[in-house]
């Protein structure tokens, strides 16, 4: 519950300064994929906290596929997964390439993540820089 402040805080930082530099381009983007039990669960918890967001849709076939594809589903899930290996519960950052290929993925509980944006802001996001779109 930490970090999905901390992670809006730098999606509107980044909105920001590409408006300040009239640039329709964002330095990156999130897409956020639901753990929650129902839709209704889902639509709620993402107005309320991820407005601005992309969101899979509850329904959609891609939501299992990208949790399958990188392991990272909330634990109440492993029985949906049954053959793939859980790498990390929610929340967890993976941040891909253009092609859908993994390049980083940050369990997000990890105190150590939490601090190293608490203690970097925007700049937090520069290791990714060569994996830009």
């Amino acid at each position: 519950k930490r970090f999905t402040p901390l992670l809006a805080a730098l999606y509107e930082q980044a909105q920001e300064e590409a408006a300040d530099e009239d640039n329709d381009n964002m330095t990156f983007e999130i897409v956020y994929v639901s753990s929650d039990a129902t839709k209704e669960d889902c639509e709620s918890y993402h107005q309320q906290n991820h407005g601005d967001w992309l969101r899979i849709p509850f329904d959609a076939p891609l939501r299992n596929e990208l949790k399958k594809t990188f392991g990272v589903f909330a634990g109440s899930e492993q029985s949906d997964f049954p053959n793939t290996k859980r790498r990390s519960g929610i929340p967890t950052l993976v941040v891909i390439r253009q092609d859908g290929s993994e390049c980083d993925l940050l369990d997000c509980d990890s105190s150590d993540v939490i601090k190293e944006v608490e203690t970097k802001g925007p700049s937090f996001m520069n290791k990714w820089e060569q994996y830009k779109w």
